[in-house]
């Protein structure tokens, strides 16, 4: 869902969102509506209006906003809407739409069931105390099976909470509106507006008279003309395009690193003015990382349409998509910073030394393998820093509010051993997703852990409690480390969302076909158990035989789960394992 602003208050209702340069920014329905939210307010907490003035009170009171707040009250109030894992299964709606959502941790264990536009009925369900946090209905489940009040009206929804030992249903929540309620929509409140809410700002930006310079404004200030010019030692190139263009991204490469981070399209270019006679406008792209060589290869994407593959040219100055010219203007530099120990393999302690060019330079550090922004810890002239343990140190100079110059060293104190993570996803070439061949694109913060897009054909396969899974496993470099994923048929059309932050072995399943895929967590439904040699989801003696197969080498398997005491080895001293397991079951 996308909410523009003013649309909790239906401004500009029914308007064109975007026509581009042939309406007017006031008649479209991303115009700025700053006389709207004149006034004054003060707040208890989250969506907890303690008292408002002005034209920002009647906003508060508009039918929808009101709605918007009770929402987010909700799910404030209720952990498994906001982190809970979705489902549809066993949840049956009368006409309307019906979910279940669960999230546990060491603190929390909340359970949630939401039908909207209608009733629903709910089966297979955990037993015990549900309250419904709009109507505040109470319902006692001992069969597994839940049956919602009647729900109808637009928007109108019932949310059954389940009250656990960690987590009780918090009850009605808010007050009924025009969208949320019991039975009958609630009368809307009063909406007293000065009758300056769609007031155009003067354009030398003076007040209007009515407490703000706000109200719809005309896009009238000029840029400033821009020269272009460079710094003699950094990669960076401009782009020079039509003064409707709003944003351009550049992605830059060569056949070893990528400059614009992995992530498609890449960095936003910084529009620094208009060309000399004010007809055009000019980008920018600086590369600010720590990568030595040199780009070989730029792609532009100009308000969404993508420009070929093109050759870069270090302070290339490119019109539409075309090269013209090599910019040459050079102005000085930022300052440099120094680190006086190189990267290597330490015993006990390291101290190091972080010098500017200059005195006076501002240097700004991390210590934690991540990049140097304007807020890191940051000293002048010189540091000293002392490192016992294994240490990223990164380093860079905040120069005219950026970050420049970064240098970094690692170092070494005791070999981290290496870790690995599985992702398994449920057979995709079945019904009712049908995918002809299935890729793994991977990659963490800056690295592909895959080949480029779309990544490494998968054709491994196992069977994990009666279900067949692809599988690809992923070396982590240290226990914490994270990356993420995407499934994809490598035709460069149907892919899965990105799925992020994986750090350990995770089954997936696709659960929904519209636009990007997007998939469930399922691990905890086919996670191993212990002694189930053969991934049917039981213990038994036919896990006995296919551990004897394994040691004879006359069937594949899975070491993880054959090597029962953990020695590294798969042979007797595991069967005697797994015969005492079976005879005290």
């Amino acid at each position: 869902p996308c909410l523009y602003y003013g649309s909790e208050i239906e401004f500009r209702k029914g308007a064109v969102i975007d026509k581009g340069p042939t309406l007017a920014l006031k008649e479209t329905g991303r115009a700025y509506y700053g006389g709207y939210i004149t006034g004054d307010v003060s707040v208890n907490d989250f969506a907890d209006v303690a008292n408002a003035s002005g034209n920002v009170a009647a906003t508060l009171n508009a039918p929808l906003s009101r709605h918007l707040q009770r929402l987010n009250k909700i799910r404030a109030a209720v952990p498994a809407l906001r982190k809970g894992q979705y489902s549809v299964e066993g949840c049956k709606a009368s006409g309307g739409y019906a979910f279940k959502r669960r999230y546990t941790d060491d603190n929390v264990d909340s359970y949630v069931l939401v039908s909207i536009n209608s009733g629903a009925t709910f089966t297979g369900v955990l037993n015990g105390t549900y309250t419904d946090c709009v109507t505040g209905d109470v319902k006692t489940v001992t069969d597994g099976t839940l049956t919602t009040t009647a729900c109808s009206g637009q928007g109108n929804m019932r949310v059954y909470v389940l009250s656990t030992d960690k987590t009780p249903a918090p009850g009605k929540i808010g007050d009924d509106g025009k969208f949320l309620f019991t039975t009958s929509a609630a009368a809307d409140l009063p909406q007293d507006y000065d009758g300056h809410e769609e007031d155009l700002s003067t354009n030398d930006g003076e007040s209007n008279g009515h407490g703000a310079t706000g109200g719809t404004t005309d896009p009238s200030t000029p840029l400033q003309r821009y020269t272009p010019a460079v710094e003699q030692d950094d990669k960076s190139v401009f782009y020079e395009a039509p003064l409707n263009v709003n944003k351009i991204t550049a992605w830059v490469w060569n056949t070893t690193d990528n400059f614009t981070g992995k992530k498609w399209p890449g960095k936003s270019m910084e529009l620094m003015g208009v060309n000399a006679d004010s007809t055009r406008k000019i980008f920018k792209w600086t590369y600010e990382g720590t990568l030595t060589t040199m780009p070989s290869s730029v792609i532009f994407v100009v308000d969404g349409k993508q420009s070929d593959d093109l050759v870069y040219k270090n302070h290339g100055y490119y019109i539409d998509g075309t090269w013209s010219k090599e910019i040459t203007n050079y102005v000085a530099g930022a300052p440099t910073v120094t680190i006086d120990k190189e990267s290597g393999k330490y015993e006990g302690s390291v101290t190091v030394t972080l010098t500017a060019s200059v005195p006076d330079a501002v240097i700004v550090y991390t210590t934690d393998g991540t990049a140097p922004s304007t807020s890191s810890p940051q000293a002048t002239g010189s540091k000293q820093l002392t490192f016992t343990d294994n240490t990223t140190l990164s380093a860079g100079i905040l120069h005219e509010g950026k970050v420049r110059n970064v240098v970094s060293r690692e170092y070494i104190f005791h070999e981290v051993q290496p870790t690995t993570a599985t992702i398994y996803l449920k057979d995709p070439m079945v019904a009712p997703n049908l995918w002809s061949n299935l890729y793994f694109y991977a990659w963490d913060g800056g690295i592909a852990l895959t080949d480029a897009w779309p990544g490494v054909a998968v054709t491994d396969t196992k069977m994990v409690k009666g279900e067949k899974f692809y599988y690809r496993t992923f070396t982590k470099p240290t226990a914490d480390y994270v990356f993420n994923i995407i499934f994809n048929q490598g035709d460069g059309k149907h892919q899965s969302v990105d799925i992020t932050n994986l750090t350990k072995d995770t089954y997936f399943e696709i659960s929904s076909t519209t636009n990007k895929y997007t998939v469930t967590d399922i691990t905890s439904q086919y996670s191993s158990v212990f002694g189930d040699v053969n991934g049917d989801g039981k213990v038994d003696v036919s896990d006995v035989t296919t551990l004897i197969n394994a040691i004879l080498s006359t069937s594949t398997y899975d070491e993880k789960m054959c090597d029962l005491n953990g020695d590294g080895n798969v042979d007797a001293s595991d069967v005697t394992i797994l015969i005492t397991l079976i005879s005290k079951s």
